[in-house]
């Protein structure tokens, strides 16, 4: 029998290119199990996102309403580090949503004070410029929510510490102490977890 030529082909060559169509999986293959697989995980982040917000949202509602009783038209200051950015903005949330009158968010930085306590001349350590003086004042009859929790507790180690503990306006924190003995604003502390904590 005698072969046509154009059906011989060398051993070497390669068959002609055809194209190739993806074969679906069975639903219980491992490479059709990964997707979902990928999916239901993104879900459950999800999900555990949404409860950390609501028990942020909380938490904060807990402090405002219970913790300072924040009155309807009651001026509310909240203070604290950036590093509690998230919990701070859920505290001004709370208090519009309790009624408060004007809601003041305060952030001061630890970082910046070290650089003040290390720097800073010795009769400027412990000085109150005047608008935080006023500021201070401002909070008479207001509600005050103060968070705490160290961004970094070491944070001082090299400083000095008799610096260390002066370098905080003086005149303010005696403004804070008489309107606390005084019982002229309501206020509360709440801790903030941080990443150094």
């Amino acid at each position: 029998m005698k072969l046509a030529a154009s059906a011989v082909r060398p051993i070497s060559s390669r068959p002609p290119a055809t194209k190739t169509m993806a074969i679906p999986r069975p639903e219980g293959s491992a490479r059709a199990s990964r997707p979902a697989a990928l999916l239901q995980a993104v879900l459950e982040e999800a999900e555990r996102a949404s409860r950390a917000v609501d028990r942020l949202a909380r938490y904060a509602e807990l402090a405002v309403r219970v913790g300072t009783n924040v009155q309807p038209g009651q001026t509310l200051f909240v203070l604290g580090e950036p590093e509690h950015a998230p919990l701070l903005r859920a505290l001004v949330e709370a208090g519009w949503l309790a009624g408060a009158g004007d809601v003041q968010c305060l952030y001061h930085d630890e970082h910046v004070r070290r650089l003040h306590a290390i720097h800073a001349p010795e009769e400027l350590l412990d000085r109150t410029p005047g608008w935080r003086e006023t500021a201070a004042l401002a909070a008479a009859g207001a509600a005050l929510v103060f968070v705490i929790g160290d961004s970094d507790p070491a944070l001082f180690h090299d400083v000095d510490g008799s610096r260390a503990s002066r370098a905080e306006p003086r005149r303010q924190r005696e403004i804070a102490a008489d309107l606390t003995a005084r019982q002229a604003t309501a206020w509360t502390v709440i801790a903030c977890p941080t990443e150094g904590w």
